[in-house]
This record gives C-alpha cells, structure tokens and sequence, in this order.
C-alpha cells in the first residue's frame, strides 16, 4: 500500500487506540512508507472542547419544552446560534489549562 505524499515534511501517522489500528500489518504498512506513528492518549474530556460546547447546548435545551421533533430541532437551532466566540475562547482557555497540565504529566 502507498501513502506517501512526498510534499509532507513531517511525516506523522495520527490514530486513536482502537485495537485495530495496533495491529502489526497497520504498523508496517505507516513504517514502511517512512511515517511516524503517533496514538492519541486516552479520551480526556477536559481536552475536548467540543463537549463543552455540547454540554452548554444540551442544558440549555432541557430548560425548553421541547415536545415534539420539530420543536426540539428547532430549539437546537436557536440555542447554537446563541453560542459566541466568547463562549469558545473560555472553552479553549479550559483546555488549555489542562493541556498544559497533561504535557507536564500531572494529573488531570
């Protein structure tokens, strides 16, 4: 199998770690084609801004009366549109936060 993309300067493979993607034949193949392979570490919530961005929606939609499909997705709609850029510069400036800490490996 090629990959290679000879306009790539690092050359970095990215997974999960899903089990299927430790399997060896994955590991030679990204190897073989002169790629790094580099696993995420483990789901961190803290390091997940779109989840804060989610939970802000989902509280904001229970508060609703939402009870029938059209009501809910439209209330979805209108409470997405309520999220600002502040909103997400305090998401990041969380993450960040944790970010720092994990690349120190202190516990999160």
């Amino acid at each position: 199998m090629q990959m290679k993309d000879e306009n790539i300067e690092d050359k970095n493979f990215i997974l999960d770690k899903c089990s299927t993607h430790k399997n060896n034949m994955i590991k030679e193949i990204v190897h073989h084609n002169g790629y790094r392979l580099i696993f995420l570490p483990p789901y961190i919530y803290q390091l997940n801004p779109i989840d804060k961005v989610f939970s802000l929606l989902k509280s904001k939609i229970k508060s609703e009366n939402c009870m029938t499909r059209e009501i809910l997705l439209n209330c979805i709609q209108i409470r997405f549109q309520e999220i600002k850029p502040e909103n997400c510069m305090v998401f990041y400036s969380y993450l960040q936060k944790f970010l720092v800490k994990g690349l120190a490996k202190e516990k999160i």
